[in-house]
């Protein structure tokens, strides 16, 4: 009997323990800097043959943005459900590429521009460059705003 009550003390001390900890992590996860967009989704398949930034404002605008990306997919992906009475989604394509992964984003505000995206591209090793062509996109979210998003286009 007392060993049975061991090891139900032991397992109830290992479940707490991983609960803080989960707790932690939610907790450090939702911190962002000041302009960070907040990743919600991203791929390497379904995003648009050119670089641009899509501003959805509603369930149905992101509905539609995946009836797209679903066209070449079985089974499709599913579009996230987003609370847009406080939240809007900002979709990142970078193009046709062979970069395997989308740069950071965050917003600056700009009084005549409205909110401007800039980006930040990842360093990545050259050995692991793949050759496959790929379309990537990314979903962030923000909260509602009624200014205008545009994407910083960066000097080469």
């Amino acid at each position: 009997m007392r060993v049975i009550s061991v090891i139900a003390f032991v397992l109830l001390v290992m479940g707490a323990c991983k609960s803080q900890k989960k707790n932690a992590d939610m907790d450090s996860s939702e911190t962002q800097q000041p302009g960070e967009l907040t990743m919600v989704m991203s791929d390497l398949y379904g995003g648009t043959e050119g670089e641009e930034v899509q501003v959805l404002r509603s369930q149905g605008a992101l509905d539609k943005f995946f009836i797209n990306i679903n066209k070449t997919r079985k089974p499709g992906l599913k579009p996230p459900v987003i609370d847009f009475n406080e939240n809007m989604v900002i979709v990142y394509c970078s193009g046709q590429t062979n970069n395997q992964s989308l740069p950071a984003l965050w917003l600056t505000e700009d009084p005549e521009q409205g909110m401007v995206v800039q980006k930040k591209q990842k360093n990545e090793a050259k050995d692991e460059e793949s050759t496959a062509i790929v379309r990537p996109f990314g979903l962030y979210i923000m909260p509602l705003t009624e200014k205008e998003i545009k994407l910083q286009s960066n000097p080469r």
